[in-house]
Formats: structure tokens, C-alpha cells, sequence
């Protein structure tokens, strides 16, 4: 009868176990946005600031904002989705091309990415987290030449690389998260771009070099950045 007692128990507590849904409290997506402070490296490197322009430059890059959505696969792991968008400058201080003469020009990269993280020992997405993935970046550029009022438009650029984040999350209230972390980015474009002389010593059109500088600002001001993110469990 005694016998029959515990195995009757250990057959509830498989049953139980067995019955237990994946994620902290049971939640199992993720909804956050982010922001990523990141040394504009790529403006120090390629243009010319003035002494106040770098710390203005230093202290307020250009914001980095991202909306990031988690899947909860395990008790440890989750399927992530972020998208990313940023600005920069690939003609802060002007150059001269042939009879052009850039006056400015603004630069977008939309970042897709998708990655697995690991939460463990924790039950996903509470506690340490390390998150490593595939990105994609789409840069859209314009400019204005000297004594014109008149957009234009370069073809659309590209890149892709790889991603590996690590941080913690809290979570307030069961649904609440909060978390900070480091964010180390390999674009795989913007460093050739680096070792590509065309814009110098080749006969390249505006257009080119304005693309060719967006994917080298892209790739330094990237490759490490601090994040704060902010997010709800369902």
C-alpha cells in the first residue's frame, strides 16, 4: 500500500512537471525597445571635428533606438527578433568630387536581427543572457550639392554580418523587464569598404563615395555599443 502511495506521487509530480509551460511564469514572448550608446568612432577617424564638435559629438551621438521581440523556445533559451535604426553624417565637413561639391548629406541604416539566447541557469528571459546572431543593414543616403536646394537620393546600400550581446534582465512585477548590456557588431561590408582605395586614388562618382563612407561609419560606430532596453511579458 505504501509502495503504491509513492509511485501514485511520482506519477503526479511527472504529470505536473510535464504540465509546465516554458518561460518565467509561464510568459513566453517578449516585447522591449532599446537604446544603444555607442563612441561615434567612424566620425573621429573620418572627418574633421573641431575641439567643441567632438564632445558634442562624444557626449550625444546620434541615438540608436530598436524595438526587439523575444519567443521563449525552452526554459532557458528564447528566438529573438530587433530592428535598429540609426543616422549619420558621411559628408560632415563637405568634399569636392570632380565639378561636385557635396554640402551635406544624411545617412539611415535600418538593422535586422535574429539570434538565439541563452539564459542559463536562469528561466528565460530572467537573469544573465548572452545572445549571439545574423544582421542585415539597409542604408538609405541623400545629399545637397553646393548652392543647390535640390535632394538627391543614392541607390540603396547594403551589409550583413554577425552580432554577440551579453547583459542581464530583471523583471518587476511578473511582467516588467528592464536590462543592460554590451553589444559587439562584424559588418562584413563596411570592412572591406576600409581596405577600398576607389575613393581616393580610383574615379569614383559622388554617389559611390557617399555610399562607400556610410558603410565605414556604419561599421565603426557599431562595433561596441552599451544598451538599456525596456520591456513587457506576455
Amino acid at each position: 500500500m505504501r509502495y503504491s502511495f509513492i509511485i501514485l506521487q511520482l506519477i503526479f509530480i511527472a504529470g505536473f512537471a510535464k504540465g509546465q509551460v516554458p518561460g518565467y511564469m509561464g510568459k513566453k514572448v517578449m516585447l522591449g525597445l532599446t537604446y544603444d550608446y555607442s563612441p561615434p568612432i567612424g566620425s573621429f577617424m573620418f572627418e574633421n571635428l573641431g575641439r567643441g564638435s567632438v564632445a558634442k559629438t562624444l557626449l550625444l551621438p546620434p541615438p540608436r533606438l530598436g524595438l526587439t521581440l523575444k519567443f521563449v523556445t525552452s526554459d532557458h533559451k528564447t528566438l529573438d527578433f530587433s530592428y535598429i535604426n540609426q543616422t549619420f553624417n558621411p559628408a560632415r565637413s563637405g568634399f569636392q568630387n570632380e565639378n561636385d561639391y557635396v554640402e551635406s548629406a544624411s545617412s539611415t541604416a535600418h538593422v535586422f536581427n535574429i539570434g538565439l539566447s541563452n539564459h542559463s541557469p536562469n528561466i528565460a528571459p530572467f537573469g544573465f543572457y548572452l545572445t549571439q546572431g545574423l544582421s542585415i543593414v539597409t542604408i538609405n543616403s541623400t545629399y545637397m550639392l553646393q548652392n543647390s536646394k535640390v535632394v538627391y537620393k543614392t541607390p540603396l546600400a547594403f551589409d550583413f554580418g554577425y552580432h554577440i550581446s551579453m547583459g542581464t534582465r530583471r523583471i518587476i512585477a511578473d511582467k516588467i523587464c528592464l536590462e543592460a548590456g554590451v553589444n559587439l557588431n562584424f559588418f562584413a561590408i563596411g570592412f572591406f569598404q576600409l581596405l577600398n582605395m576607389e575613393e581616393e586614388f580610383g574615379e569614383p562618382t559622388t554617389v559611390d563615395i557617399i555610399n562607400i563612407r556610410a558603410q565605414r561609419l556604419n561599421y565603426f560606430d557599431n562595433i561596441a555599443s552599451v544598451r538599456l532596453g525596456a520591456g513587457y511579458l506576455f
